[in-house]
């Protein structure tokens, strides 16, 4: 059996489905070279198997056992399949650790027994994780940001964890020689380096450079280019020569949807608005004659979810368009004639169980989509009570059970708020600190540079966060300070506030289509020279 002949695939098919439940971390550092030549390394929790030397023809059998105990492989029962398929939940495994599993392979081929053990070494995530290729001039200028996502699956030593930029990075007075794993640049990049992503969701690799007087001189200028969880940006690299173009496009990852058709991209250092164009299945956005180091963010996207169905006992569900965005309204029915009488129904949203917000009989509405969404129904019978049943301790219990709604209803409505992201793609709440009691949103804010963005979100109850439908006006900002209409803060301190200023603002929300206030937040912040 060629070793090389198995090949293995993520996928994250199902991993919004399962409940989080952290287990201990590992060193994200102890990026060590591997031995064992059979070794796969994947990022996602679906997991598929094949021997791609199978025929039917000369293979009389053939199973897979696997285990995380590698002795177990012995006692396990076997799957008897071509393909092995097995997901790996939350529960065994959280996101951004890592466990390992143990894979055989038995078959009988022309006649002959053969077994070939293989280890999968599997570090999901819910998230895009990033190789950032460093630009390694004395300054933490990042020159590519290669993304991983949990469709990576390979065997180790066979490919890069993330294929270098196509494109070398330019520095003046030198010469690029290449891509190493250290910022000292003794280790070459190579598909022997692999990484374990934590929380962080990041691993570094450093350009190397040599001095040479014959390299044209020239001034760089830098690009920070904003990421948003679930989209692709694709350009030759974030470090240009003064004065030329930066372009780059916005297209979805694999598993990810976004409409958009109501994107653009600013340019907040200068309020410059980047040329859109249609690209394949996305946008190409251009800033010309980039003269200083810029800072962009793509936004006014929307972001979709897929809505996936697993019905059983012949149920039928209301049509629906997956992906989709804004509220879903279904209802599911049985068949004519079915043995059931009633349909047991749960629902998961972006990882959550929602079965009992969002399901009503057999009706499913959930008001505001916030992630992918799974619905699992079977038939079941529920027996009638008999006639001499006492109905009115039923009608009792139904009076106190509503009152008791009722009141938690009211204590539990909505709270409505304006608070501050540092990420403009997903909700990534600035810190907070205490002030007489009382907890405020908090900036630190440097006289010497500019401030990084923070974008302002609309927060609807506990869960939902919209930048989508409003727009944001600021009172009190401070002198230097900006906020765009779709609500991002940008700017410098330009002046020291007078002892009795509170150092506070305001951000309110506006609905577009009405004009009206929906929400407003207040915020604190300090002045560091």
């Amino acid at each position: 059996m060629n070793r090389n002949a198995i090949v293995l695939t993520a996928f994250l098919a199902i991993a919004a489905l399962l409940v989080p439940t952290q287990i201990a971390s590992f060193d994200s550092d102890a990026d060590e070279e591997l031995i064992d030549s059979n070794i796969w390394i994947c990022y996602g929790r679906n997991i598929s198997i094949r021997d791609h030397n199978y025929d039917e023809k000369t293979y009389s059998s053939i199973e897979w056992r696997y285990s995380t105990v590698k002795a177990d492989l012995d006692i396990v029962d076997p799957v008897k399949k071509v393909v092995l398929e097995f997901n790996v939940p939350f529960e065994i495994c959280a996101d951004d650790t890592y466990i390992t599993y143990y894979v055989r392979e038995s078959a009988v081929v022309s006649g002959t027994p053969m077994t070939e053990d293989l280890t999968v070494l599997i570090n999901p995530s819910s998230y895009v994780r990033y190789v950032k290729f460093m630009y390694n001039d004395g300054t933490d200028a990042t020159y590519y940001n290669a993304p991983v996502t949990s469709e990576k699956g390979y065997k180790y030593g066979t490919q890069y964890l993330a294929d270098p930029p196509a494109k070398d990075p330019v520095r003046p007075g030198y010469k690029f020689v290449g891509w190493f794993t250290d910022a000292a640049c003794e280790t070459p990049y190579s598909p022997s380096y692999y990484h374990l992503f934590d929380s962080s969701r990041i691993t570094h690799i450093y350009a190397k450079w040599e001095s040479d007087p014959d390299s044209p001189p020239g001034n760089m200028v830098k690009i920070d280019l904003q990421p948003v969880d679930g989209l692709k940006f694709t350009y030759d690299g974030l470090i240009i020569s003064q004065g030329a173009n930066f372009t780059y496009t916005a297209t979805a990852f694999k598993g990810y949807a976004y409409d958009l058709s109501g994107s653009r991209s600013l340019c907040v250092t200068d309020g410059r608005t980047l040329d859109r164009a249609p690209d394949g299945d996305g946008y190409r956005f251009t800033l010309f004659d980039v003269e200083q180091d810029s800072t962009i963010i793509l936004t006014g996207m929307q972001r979709m979810y897929y809505i996936h169905d697993t019905l059983h006992d012949g149920i039928r569900i209301t049509p629906y368009t997956s992906p989709a965005s804004g509220s879903l309204n279904l209802t599911l029915s049985l068949p004519s004639g079915s043995q059931f009488n009633a349909i047991e129904s749960t629902v998961w949203m972006g990882g959550e169980n929602v079965t009992g917000n969002v399901v009503s009989g057999n009706d499913i509405k959930i008001p505001n989509l916030t992630g992918d969404v799974y619905i699992f129904a079977d038939g079941k019978n529920v027996e009638k009570p008999g006639s001499d049943f006492p109905w009115w301790i039923v009608a009792l219990a139904a009076a106190i059970i509503a009152a008791l709604i009722a009141a938690l209803a009211f204590l539990l409505r909505k709270k409505k708020a304006v608070m501050l992201s540092s990420s403009v793609g997903s909700f990534h709440p600035v810190a907070s600190k205490d002030f007489s009691g009382k907890a405020y949103q908090f900036l630190d804010l440097s006289k010497s540079r500019d401030m990084d963005p923070v974008y302002a979100f609309a927060v609807i109850g506990k869960d939902s966060y919209r930048r989508d439908g409003y727009r944001f006006e600021a009172e009190r900002l401070p002198a230097g300070l900006s906020m765009s209409d779709d609500g991002v803060i940008t700017g410098r301190i330009s002046s020291q506030p007078s002892p009795e200023d509170p150092c506070s603002f305001v951000v309110r929300a506006i609905a577009r289509d009405s004009d009206k206030t929906v929400c407003s937040g207040e915020f604190r912040y300090a002045i560091s020279e």
